[in-house]
């Protein structure tokens, strides 16, 4: 198994995250809802470690050993970066990524509904409102930490 190539299909199918567990399929999560890849099998201790071996370098792998968990970044040139933890679950390791795309999505919204609709399908909104003064806000629909900034133009 090549996890560059689990990685295109999570982008092309605009997933968010990308699972990988002992006993289960790969699961992507599109718009909040986990989703096994069923056209492949499901994994095996292994197949986790062989995919966990290709995010990381030796100098990580090693840090892996010592702490039983490891927090990582990884590039697929011309198709995004991705973050994420490898660690140790039920006796073999255990992958989350979270994809950062290439390109931020922009939206312009006029009314509520299309705000509404917007929350459902992202998992963080920055909201510039234009004037004298330029109020940008970071929403992040996950519940992580939100950031506030005002730049005077």
């Amino acid at each position: 198994m090549v996890i560059d190539e689990f990685l295109k299909i999570a982008i092309e199918r605009d997933a968010s995250d990308l699972h990988f567990k002992a006993g289960n399929n790969p699961m992507i999560r599109v718009h909040g809802t986990l989703t096994p890849l069923t056209g492949f099998p499901r994994l095996t201790a292994p197949d986790c470690e062989e995919l966990a071996n290709q995010l990381m370098t030796e100098f990580q792998r090693k840090r892996l050993q010592e702490d039983l968990d490891i927090d990582l970044a990884y590039s697929l040139p011309g198709f995004g970066r991705f973050r994420g933890s490898i660690y140790h679950q039920r006796g073999s390791l255990a992958i989350a990524l979270r994809i950062t795309p290439l390109e931020v999505k922009k939206y312009f919204l006029n009314t509520a509904q299309e705000f509404s609709t917007v929350c459902v399908n992202v998992h963080s909104i920055y909201f510039t409102n234009f004037g004298r003064h330029k109020h940008h806000f970071h929403y992040d629909l996950l519940g992580l930490p939100c950031q506030f900034f005002s730049i005077l133009i």
